[in-house]
């Protein structure tokens, strides 16, 4: 009988010296942690127990989420033409690619306007920024500004659609295009992600800000360098573009 007794009180000395030595381990190994050294070692001085020991997977996890933006999107809608007049803007109507006529014009009804889609910066301004019309021919779906030598002789460019061109911002001729004969570029707009609107630019040597003109009796938008331009008659009238979800 002593010898069992004298064997069970080994066996639990040896299991509880087991156990503290687990514990020793663990509280060693979180000591070590730089995230809960300090406090755990005042925990310990105090003679209270140590702090559960933190999921850091999980958090980095968290951290790692919560640090995720995407900074672009990708916009699908139409583009609205405005009326640059003093006082209230009022809105002309929207751009639209009739199969008819080599140019954009402008339609009342939404129904009738182009789809166009664009990746763009969610805050900002979106520099140098090409428009697909996804309803155009497969060929020539990028909004484009377009010129030809009576055009440039009138410091005027006219909005049709082209191939895809790239920077070096330079203006490309040979390639697939609404008028036949026309130069063309298709990155000619900013976008400002509060207001919306459409800034056009055209860059050669130097970048130079364009204003847009709504030719009322023939349906064109015309884009001009020539900021001292005047419009005679009421068919003219300058505008403004912006996107319209």
């Amino acid at each position: 009988m002593f010898k069992h007794t004298a064997l069970c009180l080994l066996l639990f000395t040896v299991s509880v010296l087991a156990v503290q030595a687990l514990e020793l381990h663990r509280l060693a190994h979180e000591l070590r942690d730089p995230a809960h050294g300090d406090t755990n070692t005042k925990q310990l001085m105090r003679g209270l127990p140590p702090l559960p020991p933190r999921n850091i997977e999980a958090s980095r996890t968290d951290a790692a989420r919560g640090s995720w933006t995407s900074d672009t999107i990708t916009w699908s809608g139409n583009i609205k033409v405005t009326a640059k007049d003093k006082g209230k803007p009022k809105t002309l109507g929207y751009l639209a690619l009739n199969g008819s006529q080599p140019w954009c014009t402008v339609v009342s009804e939404l129904k009738n306007a182009s789809t166009f889609t664009a990746t763009l910066q969610q805050e900002g301004v979106t520099s140098d920024v090409s428009f697909k019309d996804i309803n155009a021919t497969a060929s020539q779906q990028y909004l484009a500004g377009l010129s030809n030598a009576t055009l440039a002789a009138n410091n005027l460019i006219v909005l049709g659609t082209s191939e895809l061109t790239f920077p070096p911002d330079v203006t490309y001729s040979g390639g697939s295009v609404s008028a036949p004969g026309s130069s063309y570029k298709t990155v000619v707009f900013d976008h400002n992600a509060v207001t919306h609107n459409l800034t056009a630019k055209w860059i050669t040597e130097i970048t130079q800000m364009l204003l847009i003109i709504w030719d009322s009796r023939h349906n064109k938008i015309f884009l001009t360098v020539d900021q001292t331009i005047l419009l005679v008659g009421d068919t003219m009238r300058f505008v403004i573009l912006s996107l319209d979800d």
